[in-house]
């Protein structure tokens, strides 16, 4: 991030540059008495010139800041290409997946476009949001405008004095430790990866578990800002543990796919994290310079640090050409992806290639991006005759999850028995822990009970958020004990799922334990306040503790900040119907699917709605629509097949329940309906 000026805008604002449309707005880029500016307009009539305050990023794309009101910055949607021109660069462009307006202001007016809470932190160091959630407005502050030492390395006063201590040669008497810094960041240095007895592959030969625990800490640091996270304070500390600051995304559907692949935009620490490099000790700064921002080497060459070409840059292990695409360690083990239009990734969990889960599963096949013409059963073959190993942990992995996402009946088994492998990266054993559904029994139980106890954070943090299966009277004792874990993300993911416990079923110390945590929860709500989501969350809980009309509030004001928040509309309509207004949440759920009519979400709930107020024609249509949207979704097909039934349409509901079983095959409710339609359907036996 840099002040605008001649030296570091790299777009095209000099006359005659050609105007831009998008999204129904001509902008004009525009450089003048040495500012630079975006002028918009529409055919309506509308215009709005701004001045460019920042630029941000640099390679392979420039974006820009402009001010709006309430100390906001916001992205400008269209950015600069800044690769050559023979590359297709040079030019103007919207980045996929920016922000887009909900409303016909400007897009890059969007919430979702705002640097004060979007980008900032990752961006800038020293960062304070200052957020003003009474009267919706930022005072963000900064030590620093871009990414400098004390980002990654904490407060750098002590520093200071140890160097100036060191200098007159009583540093090492200073007791200044970590030479003064507040994080340990070891990193590649703490260990010495060598190739001992012949071995193929490096190894760190005596590491002890507090040198690979030093990695991890580096990596950790590092989450803040390359990893898909929540925030739980508005003052991050350096030194303490990463999940006492932030709540990083587990392997969610929409974020990855079931074997881990990237499928969003997730940054790297979800998925390095799964590596077997990651529980070796291997750390980010291996492979990366943390103060260039280059790799350590180019190539194969960056991979033969630790692993010996003599044996894996060879045909005989890629089974490509020599110095080809496909003899690049990257392009079978780190496939990319193109994000923001023009910024290629990879993904860093570098695996073994496994087409025969494509096959399987469904999830990707890296095989297929340079041979695009074949499939992944073609890939499975040639892996097979090449004698490639497939991994069982991967594949017992892969399956647990598709069995989790998809309600199947022997999940919790799967699941559980991929939690307790402690050959497994944590993430992966947190997320199998989140997918477990109730009841919970035998290995299921056993499992959860264990990992409340596990050593590592984030399967605690797993474990928390599988609470939720558990029956009243297991839910508690198991929980209370993760009220005062050492990590934020523990502690109030496990007050949330404790939040409507009876009060006389704790002692007192445990319910003093159960409000310190809940306070801690709703504060790591706020810290993100300029969301709406926030807000939807708040409502959540005061629900729970049937505290109704801070609830209502809440998501009152969820739509003061998005008038157009899909949860936040819902959930207020359900508030409605819980306090006997059915009229209210029928007039409000009309206007949501008038206002989003893709939204599955809210189609189903307008028909739950009306046929609680006995419009039985409607809320077929209704509930129907939800279930075209949203086929996979099996509580919609439920409630479209009873619908249908009901209807007296029991060959339509038949047939809806059918698919749906096709995707999740275990569901009980919808085998129970399927049997009650046949057996309707069935005709009477004549009567001797």
């Amino acid at each position: 991030m840099q002040i605008a000026n001649a030296e570091t805008v790299l777009g095209n604002f000099e006359a005659p540059a050609q105007p831009q449309q998008h999204g129904g707005w001509t902008r004009t880029f525009a450089k003048r008495d040495g500012k630079f500016y975006v002028d918009a307009s529409r055919a309506q009539g509308d215009s709005e010139s701004f001045e460019v305050r920042y630029t941000f990023g640099v390679y392979p794309l420039q974006q820009y800041l402009v001010a709006a009101d309430g100390g906001r910055y916001q992205v400008v949607d269209l950015a600069h290409d800044s690769r050559a021109a023979a590359d297709g660069g040079q030019r103007w462009f919207a980045p996929a997946g920016a922000a887009q307006s909900t409303s016909s202001a400007l897009p890059w007016h969007s919430r979702d476009a705002n640097w004060n809470g979007m980008c900032a932190a990752c961006h800038s160091t020293g960062l304070r949001k200052g957020y003003d959630v009474a009267h919706d407005r930022f005072e963000t502050t900064w030590a620093e405008l871009n990414v400098a030492c004390e980002a990654c390395h904490g407060r750098g006063s002590r520093h200071v004095e140890w160097a100036e201590l060191e200098r007159a040669g009583h540093g090492s008497a200073s007791g200044l430790g970590n030479k003064g810094f507040e994080t340990r960041l070891r990193g590649a240095s703490s260990t010495r990866w060598r190739f001992e007895n012949a071995q193929s592959i490096a190894s760190a030969p005596g590491a002890s578990g507090a040198e690979i625990a030093d990695t991890n800490a580096e990596v950790n640091r590092c989450l803040p800002c390359h990893a898909r996270r929540q925030e739980l304070t508005r003052e991050p500390s350096a030194s303490g543990p990463v999940l006492d600051d932030y709540a990083p995304s587990l392997l969610d559907p929409g974020l990855y796919h079931a074997d881990g692949q990237v499928e969003d935009e997730d940054f790297e620490y979800g998925s390095f994290a799964q590596s077997r490099m990651y529980l070796a000790g291997v750390t980010c700064s291996n492979c990366h310079d943390p103060h260039t921002a280059k790799l350590r080497a180019q190539g194969n060459a960056l991979c033969a640090q630790c692993h010996a070409p003599a044996r894996f840059d060879q045909p005989a292990h890629h089974h490509h050409a020599p110095d080809s695409t496909g003899a690049q360690c990257v392009s079978c083990h780190m496939p990319s992806k193109t994000y923001m239009g023009v910024h290629v990734r990879r993904d860093h969990a570098i695996r073994v290639p496994r087409p025969d889960l494509s096959v399987e599963l469904g999830v990707p096949n890296v095989c297929e991006q340079c041979h695009a013409n074949e499939r992944a059963a073609w890939a499975a073959r040639a892996l097979t005759k090449w004698g490639v190993q497939s991994s069982e942990r991967e594949t017992a992995y892969a399956r647990a999850i598709v069995a989790g996402r998809s309600l199947r009946s022997d999940a919790n088994l799967q699941l559980a028995r991929v939690a307790v492998r402690t050959d497994l990266a944590p993430i992966r054993r947190a997320t199998a822990l989140s997918l477990l559904r109730g009841p919970l029994v035998g290995d299921a139980q056993s499992a959860l009970q264990q990992s409340v106890r596990d050593s590592d954070d984030l399967v605690r943090y797993g474990a928390a958020r599988a609470l939720d299966a558990l029956a009243d009277g297991e839910r508690v004792p198991l929980g209370v004990s993760l009220l005062t874990d050492r990590a934020r993300a523990v502690r109030v993911e496990a007050a949330r799922a404790l939040a409507d416990t009876p009060p006389d079923v704790l002692t007192a110390q445990q319910r003093e334990q159960l409000m310190a945590a809940l306070r801690e929860w709703v504060a790591a709500r706020l810290s993100t306040g300029e969301r709406p989501e926030a807000h939807v969350d708040l409502a959540q809980l005061y629900t729970r503790l049937r505290r109704v009309q801070d609830a209502e509030r809440a998501l009152e004001h969820a739509l003061v900040l998005d008038s157009q928040s899909l949860p936040a509309r819902v959930n207020l309509a359900d508030l409605k119907r819980m306090t006997g207004r059915d009229a209210e949440a029928e007039t409000l759920l009309r206007e949501t699917v008038e206002l989003r009519p893709t939204a599955s979400v809210a189609w189903h709930a307008l028909g739950l709605a009306l046929v609680r107020r006995g419009q039985r024609t409607e809320a077929t249509d209704a509930l129907g629509r939800a279930h075209a949207l949203a086929p996979a979704e099996p509580d919609y097909a439920y409630a479209f097949g009873l619908a249908l039934r009901e209807a007296g349409r029991s060959s339509e509901a038949q047939s809806v329940v059918h698919r749906a079983l096709v995707v999740t095959p275990d569901s009980a409710e919808l085998i129970a309906l399927l049997r009650l339609v046949e057996s309707e359907r069935k005709p009477a036996k004549s009567r001797r």
